[in-house]
């Protein structure tokens, strides 16, 4: 018999600077979560007529890759 599979720590790590109801606020509609296996945080934004997955170890970092593609 197996031991049973543990999940990984739901709770994101601690923001530096941009909190999620800050990153709501300046991206509407944007969709945005913490993924519990890879602990990054990611969204998915649209640009022109195409979706983009975008990711990032922070909100800071990611608020950054999503203002770098809607440019």
């Amino acid at each position: 018999m197996t031991a049973p599979t543990r999940f990984a720590d739901p709770t994101p790590p601690p923001g530096r600077g941009v909190t999620p109801e800050v990153f709501r606020r300046r991206f509407p509609g944007i969709v945005v979560w913490f993924g519990l296996y890879t602990r990054q945080w990611w969204a998915v934004v649209r640009v022109g007529q195409q979706w983009r997955l975008v990711e990032g170890p922070g909100l800071d970092e990611l608020t950054g890759a999503i203002m770098r593609i809607t440019r």
